[in-house]
Order: structure tokens, then C-alpha cells, then sequence
């Protein structure tokens, strides 16, 4: 999946929908404004409205990891409906590249979290926040997230008393 810059997306204006792709707890910090978490993006359909809309879906993480993963899920999913995918790089891009980030009441905020100290590259003018412990149970805290995630796909295959529905791609395997 390709990257989009922020002055790419800033050129897209209201034709771009930031998907905040971090946990809820990282997305209570700050976020970029005008972005849904990934959850309220599935809910509302979103991938059938950017079609409709002709708009792009830039998913984002803090370093584009989890951004990515998702980008090429929503890919494969919508490959043949043409629907418009670029990885937003992460949110700590976005900041170094100027970008500004609100707070959950959706205010300018400068804080930022980084997920852990080796992402702590932020502008003096932004503060870092991490969590305590993050470091390996952190990780496994996001891989738990993506498990999850699979898992739920998987069961909405899965046919009442059991067994496997062919992948929803076609490739029948």
C-alpha cells in the first residue's frame, strides 16, 4: 500500500478519511483532527461511503505498522471496487512534518502519545506520553488487538453449526 505525506492529505482536504487505526487509550491522548478510530469507520459502513463519495481512506498508527496492515486489509477487500487506500506514514510524522493533533474533547492538544521510548521522536514543542509498561506487554497488547480482530472476521465467515465459508475474496482457499 502506498504512503500519503501530510501535505498530500492536507491537499485532499474533506476528500480524505483519517481512520486512527491506535488503541482507544492511545486515540484518548490526541489524535489528528477530523479522524474516526477504526471502529467507528467499520460501523458507519465507511469503506461503502468513500466509494460512493469518491474519497480517499488514509488509515494512520503511530508509525504506520498497524496503518499499513489495515491499508492492505481494506485493499484486498475492495481491490475490484476501486476503493482509494494510501498508508498515512503515522501519527508521528504527522507531527514532526507540523501537523497539529486534538485531545479527546477535540481541542488542539500537544501531547502525543508514542507508544514506547524508542518511537520518542517528537518536536520540542510536543510533549510525549507513554504508558507505563509498555514496552514487550505493550506489543503483545497490539498483536492481542490484531488477534482479536482476526478472530471476529473469521466467526462472521463461520456458518451456523460450524465449518468454514469460502474466503469472501473468491479465491475459494
Amino acid at each position: 500500500v502506498e504512503l500519503i505525506s501530510r501535505a498530500e492529505i492536507d491537499a485532499l482536504g474533506s476528500r480524505a478519511i483519517l481512520i486512527d487505526c491506535r488503541t482507544a487509550a492511545e486515540r484518548g491522548v490526541s489524535t489528528l483532527p477530523n479522524a474516526v478510530s477504526r471502529d467507528e469507520f467499520e460501523r458507519a459502513r465507511g469503506a461503502e461511503a468513500a466509494l460512493a463519495e469518491e474519497r480517499w481512506v488514509v488509515p494512520y498508527c503511530t508509525v504506520g505498522m498497524r496503518s499499513g496492515e489495515y491499508a492492505l486489509e481494506l485493499q484486498r477487500q475492495h481491490a475490484l471496487r476501486g476503493l482509494r487506500v494510501r498508508n498515512g506514514e503515522g501519527v508521528l510524522l504527522w507531527s514532526l512534518d507540523g501537523g497539529g493533533l486534538v485531545g479527546p474533547d477535540g481541542k488542539a492538544t500537544s501531547r502525543l502519545h508514542t507508544f514506547a521510548p524508542r518511537f520518542t521522536i517528537v518536536r520540542a514543542d510536543v510533549q510525549a506520553v507513554q504508558f507505563a509498561g509498555v514496552g514487550l506487554m505493550g506489543v503483545f497488547a497490539v498483536m492481542r488487538e490484531g488477534a482479536v480482530r482476526a478472530l471476529r472476521r473469521h466467526a462472521a465467515r463461520t456458518p451456523p453449526g460450524g465449518g468454514t465459508l469460502a474466503p469472501s475474496d473468491g479465491s475459494g482457499g
